[in-house]
């Protein structure tokens, strides 16, 4: 299905709130969460949905994932990370702040997830 407006990419230089990201492009084990109050309390929850989603960038606070499918808003998600040092897994606890569609020549319902980090890493 055709865009009614041509997609623009903005070419402009990072705004200076975000010059704390980094390029981080990997593939990210994801599930997400059923119970997100239990979850935030700590207390074990149900997965939902998993898959793999592509990480874009990474900052102290959170990241920007591109998946398929649109999460909802506050979704929480647990996140698998490799540490550099270890080469280990560790699972992360992340929610999803906001959503953006990809251009229509990437069809298949492939959006931009940007998410924070509810637990410190």
């Amino acid at each position: 299905m055709p865009r009614k407006q041509p997609w623009t990419w903005s070419l402009k230089q990072p705004r200076p709130g975000h010059a704390d990201r980094m390029a981080f492009i990997r593939a990210i084990p994801y599930e997400a969460l059923d119970d997100q109050r239990n979850a935030a309390a700590g207390v074990q929850a149900h997965s939902a949905k998993q898959g793999q989603a592509l990480s874009v960038n990474l900052s102290q606070g959170g990241m920007l994932l591109m998946m398929e499918g649109q999460p909802a808003l506050q979704q929480q998600l647990r996140v698998g990370l490799r540490r550099n040092s270890t080469n280990e897994v560790a699972s992360e606890l992340v929610e999803v702040c906001w959503t953006r569609s990809v251009p229509a020549l990437l069809q298949g319902g492939v959006c931009f997830v940007g998410v924070k980090f509810l637990r410190a890493h």
